[in-house]
């Protein structure tokens, strides 16, 4: 019962310093105050993430070193445009900081290795709200043409290591945070080009990754290998529909991830055509192990076994969740641009 207690309170306590501290950063006056709220946020992050095994914390151990090493970055940076020292240097270091925190080429290494063996949870938080303050930051910048062609490269280079990284990984958490590389790639161009446009795709990104890693969690498929040791034709079925949100990550038409690029495509073709290009052709070849999911599960499972199952439930609440999410909203989405 005690441990319960402190349990509730230690979640209640990380989740105020992760929401405070993006919603701190946002509306801040000062880099300085800003600063402050992007570390009050990542210690929200730290605790959340932290688990009970040792897998965990060794992902928690990388994580907290790497952003460390961003925020010493960052808050020199700060300390040289106060006191007027380098100026020339301030820019290209406050870039480097938030790209450290973010994993952007070439300090993509570590998102992998964090996400592995962190819980879904830990995952969500990785590749969603980890991302809201340093990319906002980033969009806030008046970066010079040099230093914006360089992010376009790095960009377009994240995305595209985000697909070949992910061709032969087993595990969906490692899959997941090469697919993060991808969408990473796509919002770090986006901000530079609309914030607003940014924050929509990062919403749209977050409602599918949290319905696809809900799915993943509910029928305990962490790896190729658990799909093939299923025992009931009911868990098959299930991540049948939730195989929608890899199909809809990937931008297939009609689902809601076709508009994220058609949005993307649409916003920074103009200014950025190479990147746009790059990260369209990452798209997709992360396709290829995208559909490897969905052979996997439809191969095994006969037309009989599919349209009925064990419980004579065709869709259960993941495939209902699925569908409105990927077809219902993306359908509702192409039609309210054609209204506009």
């Amino acid at each position: 019962m005690i441990y319960g207690v402190f349990f509730s309170i230690s979640v209640m306590v990380s989740g105020f310093l992760l929401f405070g501290g993006i919603i701190s950063a946002l509306v801040s006056l000062s880099l300085v105050g800003l600063w402050l709220g992007m570390e009050m946020n990542f210690l929200g992050a730290v605790a959340i993430m932290a688990g009970l095994s040792v897998e965990e914390t060794e992902s928690v151990i990388k994580y907290f070193i790497i952003q460390v090493v961003g925020s010493s970055i960052l808050i020199l940076a700060i300390m040289m445009l106060i006191s007027a020292c380098l100026m020339l240097l301030t820019e290209s270091l406050i870039l480097l900081s938030l790209m450290v925190k973010l994993g952007v080429f070439p300090f993509h290494f570590w998102i992998p290795s964090v996400m592995a063996t962190l819980s879904w949870m830990g995952c969500f938080v990785v590749s969603v709200f980890q991302k809201i303050v340093p990319i906002w930051m980033m969009s806030s910048m008046n970066i010079s043409s040099s230093l914006s062609f360089m992010v376009e490269i790095c960009a377009g280079i994240t995305g595209l290591l985000g697909c070949l990284g992910g061709l032969s990984m087993l595990h969906f958490r490692v899959l997941l945070s090469y697919s993060s590389l991808i969408h990473l790639g796509f919002m770090v161009i986006l901000c530079m080009v609309n914030i607003s446009l940014f924050m929509m795709y990062l919403l749209i990104y977050s409602i599918l990754n949290m319905g696809l890693m809900m799915g993943l969690w509910s029928t305990s498929t962490y790896s190729f290998l658990d799909i093939m040791n299923f025992s009931s034709r009911t868990q098959e079925q299930q991540l049948f529909w939730v195989s929608l949100y890899l199909f809809s990550l990937a931008g297939v038409p009609p689902l809601t991830g076709c508009f994220l690029k058609m949005l993307f495509l649409n916003s920074c073709w103009v200014m950025f055509p190479l990147g746009c290009v790059i990260l369209v052709l990452s798209s997709m070849v992360s396709l290829f192990f995208y559909i490897g999911f969905f052979l996997c599960l439809t191969v095994p499972l006969s037309q009989s076994a599919f349209l009925k199952s064990s419980n004579g439930t065709l869709w259960g609440v993941l495939g209902i969740m699925s569908v409105v999410l990927n077809l219902v909203l993306g359908y509702m989405m192409f039609i309210s641009v054609g209204l506009m």
